[in-house]
């Protein structure tokens, strides 16, 4: 390894004035400069200030608080409990609900029994619930099967009209007299297809748009929002006028629903 000569005897001139300084003397600043003994300057502290410490913003594991997504509730099988005959309130089994009275919940698969229709239980607009308990709560069912049907045996003229055509099938009622022949929010209650023919204002074929979405094959959006937001809620609401025509559970204590049954808000979030 090479060695350098001894600067005993050695002269240097200054980096910054240009003077002639022993070599032996002469200093370096922290800049590199070569200068003489009396020229020599530290380095300014505030060249090289202290770095500020960072105050610390992220947590570690942190678990913020958050607002949980929508989702179904699986409920166990057959959820729904009728307790009385012809009684259109169901008991709903969810258990460790967490819901209040006054929510809305909406069903979905769930399968008709009794006189409830799937259709009914599985309304588009969900139910507004009464909890009983932290198990338990009750729906009013505005939707339940048939209201009215088309009698086979009945005679229906050639234009189209009812005569007992609409009735509950079996026992023959003739409901177009009075309770269906009434004007509700400027129509003919039973005019579902609202095409103003039928010398009583409804015919056979509202009968048929019924029947249609009594087993779910209407695919009229038209007629089936007339007949679950403004027909049904309507006999419901005046019950005791439509009893007759009304067909619900005729067992006390019956339980339906079906295996797939699942309870949720109206809209689910995408």
């Amino acid at each position: 390894m090479a060695r350098y000569a001894s600067d005993a005897n050695a002269y240097g001139i200054s980096d910054r004035s240009g003077f002639r300084y022993r070599l032996g003397e002469m200093k370096k600043e922290w800049n590199g400069l070569l200068v003489g003994p009396d020229e020599y300057d530290p380095k300014h502290p505030q060249l090289t200030p202290a770095k500020a410490p960072m105050d610390p913003q992220a947590l570690r594991d942190a678990r913020p608080g958050r607002t949980e997504p929508t989702v179904l509730i699986l409920l166990s099988p057959n959820p729904f409990f009728n307790a009385a005959v012809n009684s259109n309130v169901l008991t709903v089994r969810e258990l460790t609900h967490e819901r209040s009275t006054g929510d809305v919940v909406r069903f979905r698969n769930a399968q008709g029994f009794q006189g409830f229709t799937s259709a009914a239980l599985n309304l588009s607009t969900g139910y507004t619930i009464t909890v009983t308990n932290v198990n338990e709560y009750t729906i009013t069912v505005t939707t339940p099967s048939p209201y009215f049907a088309v009698n086979p045996y009945d005679s229906v003229d050639t234009t189209g009209n009812v005569s007992t055509a609409i009735s509950t099938g079996a026992t023959g009622q003739d409901p177009q007299l009075t309770q269906f022949g009434i004007v509700v929010n400027g129509r003919v209650l039973a005019e579902i297809n609202n095409d103003g023919s039928g010398s009583r204002g409804f015919t056979v074929r509202d009968a048929l748009s019924y029947l249609k979405w009594n087993i779910n094959t209407n695919e009229d959006a038209d007629e089936v929002s007339y007949i679950e937001t403004i027909m049904n809620p309507y006999m419901f609401a005046n019950f005791a006028t439509y009893t007759q025509y009304i067909r619900t559970s005729n067992i006390e204590n019956s339980r339906g629903g079906g295996t797939s049954c699942s309870a949720g808000p109206v809209t689910l979030e995408s």
